[in-house]
């Protein structure tokens, strides 16, 4: 587990191995990101049960101007 010096920047995706066509109707979220973890908010616009899955990387952002 990494410690980060300030709350990094989470991407995080989701995915799963559904072939129905709900599935799309489905997002995800890093919220309350903090220096050690955060939470994956799953939103469902559908009426079905789904059992997604997510992958995620956490970095470190640099400011600069382009």
């Amino acid at each position: 587990n990494t410690t980060f010096p300030s709350a990094p920047k989470v991407i995080i995706s989701l995915y799963s191995t559904s072939t129905a066509d709900a599935i799309g109707s489905m997002t995800v979220s890093a919220i309350n990101v903090t220096t050690t973890g955060f939470t994956a908010r799953f939103f469902n616009a559908g009426s079905s049960n789904r059992a997604p899955n997510a992958d995620w990387v956490a970095i470190q952002a640099i400011s600069q101007s382009l």
